[in-house]
């Protein structure tokens, strides 16, 4: 069974997801995409507390998927900590993916890296851009990533930051123990 880490750049509306192989000496993006939740556009009496809880199960559902496919096994959950935006009712969305993540991760070790951390360990700058992540991301995988995006152009920086996630996760003592498990077979 392939070791893989789960990169996730938590959101509500948009949810950025990468899977990455490991590998002895280099890693293999496997996957990249982005879960999208809608707002309910029902003209019916639907609270929003009830659609926010709707959408979050969207996205517990497509993690449960990830976390338990016969094909691999997460070793790790790498994601982008929770920058707290100023909008209060943007803050509680993001938390509710947050408990998501948390209560499906089980034994899973969770990894996080603030967006600064991530620029600073994916393009070497604390103040790269969406475009400056990308580009370092290409280098470091390879252009045929690309072929794995499949979504509209304003969407990209979601599936980069949770490839950049992975990156910028990737010299944690457990995942460093992992590679070494996997050179000792």
């Amino acid at each position: 069974m392939k070791s893989v880490l789960l990169g996730i750049d938590p959101g509500f509306a948009s949810v950025g997801i990468a899977l990455v192989e490991l590998g002895v000496d280099s890693d293999h993006v496997v996957a990249l995409k982005v879960l999208r939740t809608e707002k309910s556009s029902a003209k019916r009496s639907v609270l929003s507390s009830e659609d926010n809880v709707r959408r979050a199960r969207e996205i517990s559902w497509e993690i449960r998927l990830l976390l338990t496919n016969p094909t691999y096994q997460v070793v790790g959950i790498c994601a982008e900590s929770m920058s707290f935006p100023r909008n209060a009712s943007a803050a509680a969305k993001m938390a509710m993916t947050w408990g998501v993540l948390a209560a499906l991760s089980g034994d899973i070790p969770i990894f996080q890296c603030s967006p600064q951390e991530l620029k600073l360990k994916v393009a070497g700058s604390k103040i790269a851009t969406k475009e400056d992540i990308q580009a370092a991301l290409v280098r470091k995988f390879g252009a045929e990533i690309m072929s794995l995006v499949k979504v509209p152009k304003g969407q990209h920086e979601h599936l980069f930051d949770a490839l950049g996630a992975i990156v910028a996760c990737s010299d944690s003592d457990q995942i460093k123990m992992v590679r070494q498990m996997m050179r000792a077979r």
